[in-house]
């Protein structure tokens, strides 16, 4: 007898529609998180370039190390007479102006357009105090070096900065150490491993992160594991420990769009000169500003 079922003629194709919208879903997430990732990670690129007084990359999860960086100038301009002993060579120097400007072109396209819509909404007084936090919450790395470098004195500043500017600063927003005549400083593991006589090697250009050494790239990771903020944020969604590092990197930015714009628009060699002024700042940070201490550098070479 004819049935009065009748099967339908796409009966096998029914589990794989079932599955797709599944497999959709799945995919969504992991979608969303590449997507964030890749945005920071734009954001990251040119962190340094754009802020050419940076020693190397701040940040404040695992894969980022946390330093501070001093402030600039009163008038806005960039010393000139630093003397230098430890300048790294530029044997790389093609493929590193080569990422140099990839970076630069992730500066214009993200980073300028970030800072312009963060200055527009948020005034300045609140900027500074989001920054003050930014530098609070890097006092950890700062105090474990400054006792990697037997520097007891400056360790102890650190440790009453972070204890008064948590507290009585409420978390930091505003500087009171400072108004007490405690000055912020800072330190980081690649300043460490120059105490203890390891050279700079050449001088590299990250993509994603931007100027750097050989010594200053690897000490990175030992800043991550000694940070705080890794451990805390381990197990939080990637959303959640990417905050801290974008917060550091539009702050950052923020403070020193002015002073990198001033160089670009001054220098005939934007890349040479934002060489010179890391190795010039990162040199005068290793010496804890003690710059009479060092001879005079000459000018890096590709040598």
């Amino acid at each position: 007898m004819p049935s009065d079922h009748v099967k339908p003629e796409n009966d096998a194709e029914s589990p794989r529609k079932m599955k797709e919208p599944a497999m959709k879903n799945h995919a969504q997430p992991f979608a969303s998180r590449a997507l964030g990732a890749a945005l920071l990670l734009s954001l990251v690129s040119s962190a340094a370039v754009a802020s050419p007084l940076l020693p190397s990359l701040p940040a404040e999860i695992p894969s980022m190390a946390t330093i501070t960086p001093p402030p600039p100038e009163a008038d806005g301009n960039i010393p000139s007479d630093i003397s230098m002993a430890d300048a790294p060579s530029d044997p790389l120097e093609p493929v590193n102006r080569l990422i140099f400007g990839l970076n630069e072109g992730v500066d214009f396209l993200i980073l300028r357009p970030v800072n312009t819509v963060y200055r527009t909404i948020v005034p300045q007084p609140l900027r500074k105090g989001v920054a003050n936090v930014v530098y609070n919450l890097a006092s950890p790395v700062i105090f474990a070096n400054d006792l990697l470098q037997g520097e007891g004195k400056r360790a102890g500043n650190t440790a009453s900065r972070f204890i008064i500017n948590t507290t009585v600063g409420v978390g930091g927003l505003v500087d009171v150490a400072a108004k007490q005549g405690i000055p912020r400083h800072s330190e980081d593991f690649g300043q460490t491993l120059a105490v203890w006589g390891i050279g700079s090697g050449p001088y590299i250009v990250l993509p994603l992160i931007g100027p750097s050494t050989l010594r200053d790239t690897a000490a990175m990771a030992v800043d991550g594991t000694i940070d705080p903020m890794t451990w805390a944020l381990m197990h939080e969604k990637t959303a959640v420990r990417m905050i801290p590092t974008a917060t550091q990197i539009i702050v950052y930015h923020d403070e020193y769009l002015d002073v990198a714009q001033n160089m670009r628009r001054s220098s005939a060699d934007f890349y040479a000169s934002v060489r010179d002024v890391y190795a010039q700042r990162r040199q005068s940070e290793i010496a804890n500003g003690n710059l009479m201490l060092l001879e005079p550098l000459p000018p890096i070479s590709g040598d």
